[in-house]
């Protein structure tokens, strides 16, 4: 499998990080400090702005007036004027790590990742006890590739007392990048909290589970994930993916019909069941896949 399956760019993965199911953000194991606590609609956005800019024109030498709306332009994807804010706070508060983590964060945010790489070298030298860092750089090794850089800094995370789920993510991904899928199943397993695990989590050991040849606990895994309402087209192309390596075939059919129920224009869906009617030497209906496959794909195309 290839090691670039499971990785998202890396704006994705910040957002996907920093930002719950109903936009507002996540617990402390994102990219986002206490200054800005939820992402604004475009027009909410507009009246943020303008207010800041009112507050930084009078008191342009107040740290956190900057660092604020520094995050503010930062999500609404105004990248230059953000880095000028949180330069400004730097040069305010030049003993400060969190100006230069800020712009750490937004370098990686650009796909900038040398420069990430180095402005959070800095940073940790200023804060060497900051696990947050650790991991957040650790992310950014993972995106270089450097995947033992990537555990390393996971587990400098964990020693130093950082002990969020998404450490343990990033440190089973990086894990199963360098080959050992065994040893990814295994720190998802040692997630502490007691929490149920998120559907990412899901995913990724269900994904590890079947590199590794174990069909069974891969599929009651994605079952599991599966379970978590709402219902989506992965999720059940995913316990379809396991019941066809079980040569479940008719369970799988039933998976991807229902996938096809829920989202009619997409090809994936239809590619698999395809390939399953057959195996069940049900041509016909295979055929007719095919054909919508090549509709979709041709709606695609004209767009």
């Amino acid at each position: 499998m290839s090691k670039c399956r499971f990785r998202l760019s890396f704006v994705s993965a910040l957002l996907a990080l920093a930002c719950g199911s109903n936009g507002a953000l996540a617990q402390p194991a994102d990219f986002l400090d206490d200054y800005y606590e939820n992402r604004l609609k475009p027009a909410e956005f507009k009246r943020t702005i303008k207010d800041l800019n009112a507050q930084v024109e009078k008191a342009p030498q107040d740290f956190n007036l900057r660092m604020k709306r520094g995050y503010v332009q930062a999500f609404a994807r105004h990248w230059e004027a953000a880095l000028g804010d949180f330069t400004a706070a730097n040069k305010i508060s030049p003993s400060r790590y969190e100006p230069i983590r800020a712009q750490a964060w937004l370098m990686a945010s650009m796909n900038r990742l040398k420069n990430a790489l180095t402005l959070y070298n800095q940073a940790i030298e200023m804060a060497p006890k900051n696990g947050k860092l650790y991991f957040e750089r650790g992310l950014v090794q993972a995106n270089i590739p450097n995947f033992p850089a990537s555990i390393e800094d996971s587990d400098r995370a964990i020693a130093l007392g950082y002990k969020e789920r998404n450490v343990y993510i990033q440190k089973a991904k990086s894990t199963f990048y360098e080959g050992d899928a065994e040893k990814a199943v295994k720190i998802l397993d040692s997630i502490p909290g007691g929490k149920q695990p998120q559907k990412r989590e899901y995913d990724l050991k269900t994904d590890f589970l079947l590199v590794l040849g174990r069909y069974d606990e891969a599929l009651k895994t994605a079952e599991k994930r599966l379970a978590i309402p709402p219902a989506n087209v992965g999720a059940l192309l995913k316990v379809a993916e396991c019941q066809i390596k079980l040569k479940r075939y008719k369970d799988a059919l039933a998976n991807l019909t229902k996938a096809i129920a829920l989202h009619p224009t997409t090809a994936d869906p239809f590619i698999r069941r395809a390939a399953v009617y057959r195996k069940l030497g049900m041509n016909s209906q295979a055929e007719a896949d095919q054909k919508m496959v090549e509709k979709i794909n041709s709606k695609r195309h004209d767009l």
